[in-house]
Formats: C-alpha cells, structure tokens, sequence
C-alpha cells in the first residue's frame, strides 16, 4: 500500500471476486466447447468457436482488470486526454473517438458477417492512417515548441549571467 497503510478488507475482498470472476470467464467457454464436443464430435467450426469464445473471453476478463483498476485508483485515467500542461487535447480525443469508431465497426462486422474477418477497405485504412498521423504530428509540433521554449530560456538565464561576470 502506498505510505504505509494499512490495506482495506474491503479492496482484498473485490480483488479476490475479480479474480474468481477471471477464473470463471476463463473456464465457462473451455466447459460449454467440451459439453458441445462430446455431444456433437470435433468440427473444425466447432474449434473456430472455442477459438472464438475464449478470445472474447480474454478480451472480457483483461476488460474487467482496467475497470478494477480504474475503480480502485491503480489506474489515473483523469488525464488520458490532457497534454503535459494540462489542457483538453482534441488531437488526442479525435483519435481516441476514431479508434473506437473503426474497432466497433469492425467487431460488428466480424459478428454479423460470414464469421471471417471482412476485407477493410483502403480508404479506411487512409483515415486511420491520417488520424494517427496528426496526432504524432501535433505531439511533435509540441515537443519542439516546448524544446525551443527551454533552450530560449536557458540562454537567457546564461546572457544575464554573463553580462553580470561583465560588470
């Protein structure tokens, strides 16, 4: 615990139903696949769909991790779109918002859809692309903004102290 407190029964006790849960949703599709094998025999769709079950099983149980982390205070997200001063970036939240926006259309996709993964389109791709680009563009604007603003400063602080050794 940090500074030397005491841990709260309770944060062990939320951590230990986390983890029963993440047993669980570990265990319940590898249960449910062997039932359906034993009763049906070893298809390959029906390997596609244990594949399949215990991927949205892991993406489950490492989503329920970050919300645990985020309720319990081991994860700071109040800053995720802030830049290192502090203000709103909208670079950030433009690509956060897009991100989410292709991934979800995607899974929709993949669910709805013949069970492979769909063909993206290059013009998606472009977007993505173009996305992630101004936001590494503008961190890199900033980086030099801020590097110019730290040596004009430093040199300042160095003229004032020469003409100072002048004197």
């Amino acid at each position: 615990m940090p500074n030397g407190q005491t841990p709260d029964p309770s944060d062990e006790r939320w951590t230990n139903i986390l983890r029963f849960a993440l047993v669980i949703t570990g265990f319940v599709p590898v249960i449910a696949m062997a039932i359906f094998v034993f009763t049906h025999g070893l298809t390959l769709e029906s390997l596609r769909l244990l594949v399949l079950a215990e991927a949205g099983a892991l993406l489950f149980a490492l989503g329920l991790v970050v919300l645990h982390a985020i309720a319990t205070g081991q994860l700071d997200i109040s800053r995720l779109l802030c830049e290192s001063n502090g203000n709103a970036s909208v670079a950030r939240f433009q690509l956060l918002i897009f991100t989410f926006t292709i991934a979800m259309s995607l899974i929709y996709l993949v669910l709805s859809g013949p069970g492979k993964f769909p063909d993206i389109p290059w013009q998606v791709l472009a977007l993505v692309g173009i996305s992630a680009s101004t936001y590494a563009g503008g961190k890199f604007l900033q980086n030099q903004s801020d590097a110019n603003n730290a040596n004009s400063g430093s040199q300042d602080g160095a003229g004032a102290k020469d003409d100072a050794a002048k004197d």
